[in-house]
């Protein structure tokens, strides 16, 4: 779909290029967007809900560099969503697609950190269970659970698709539940190594629900 860059937009504490726009031209034949992670709740389809109100999805394209284009006229038929899956879900299945508004940052501005997580039951219980799937601890790894200020890696969960397999396994049972930026001890937080933007590019399925904590976000 063609983008006027005609609209800057600024984020409150994250300096980067980016611009609103809208997705009134969006073609499902020919343009794609994809997701990185699956939602938990899907936002139920009432009349209540306007598409309208809605905050603009967060998107960015790795085939444009938008680096000082204001005012210029762009081509992009694949979005990667960074922000909003929830929105994009709704407004898909109720196809008000064309409704959303949005904003594209330049892909060289994206950081990608692990979303923060806390430990549902004792630390001995989920000591146990990192045990039990083969987590021992490491002065620091590449691909490891961060907990109690310690590394835990397995070779059962060697790259980082896995790792996030075991996470969304414990996540059903749920030994650990989504905290976000909320203040918590720390010996209370468990941390995934965050995927980078070439997983991104090479997902083959959806990571677990609140996967990533992606900057700039509104």
């Amino acid at each position: 779909m063609k983008i006027k860059l005609n609209q800057k937009y600024f984020f409150s504490d994250y300096k980067c290029d980016a611009y609103l726009f809208n997705f009134e031209t969006f073609d499902f034949k020919k343009d794609r967007v994809f997701l990185h992670e699956e939602i938990n709740e899907r936002i139920k389809l009432t009349g209540n809900v306007k598409i309208e109100s809605f905050e603009p999805l967060i998107v960015t394209s790795f085939n444009e560099d938008i680096s000082n284009k204001i005012y210029e006229d762009i081509e992009i038929k694949e979005f990667y969503l960074l922000d909003g899956h929830h929105r994009w879900d709704y407004a898909k299945s109720s196809n008000q697609i064309n409704k959303l508004k949005c904003i594209l940052v330049n892909y060289k501005d994206v950081k990608i950190e692990s979303y923060n997580f806390e430990i549902n039951t004792n630390n001995k219980l989920f000591e146990s269970c990192l045990e039990e799937n083969g987590f021992q601890k490491v002065k620091n790894s590449n691909i490891s659970i961060r907990f109690k200020e310690q590394y835990y890696s397995s070779k059962l969960y060697a790259d980082i698709f896995s790792l996030y397999d075991f996470k969304r396994k414990i996540q059903k049972e749920n030994f650990i539940i989504p905290v976000g930026d909320k203040t918590l001890p720390s010996k209370r937080i468990v941390n995934f190594t965050p995927i980078d933007l070439n997983d991104l590019l090479n997902l083959e399925n959806l990571l677990p629900p609140k996967s990533t904590w992606i900057t700039p976000r509104i």
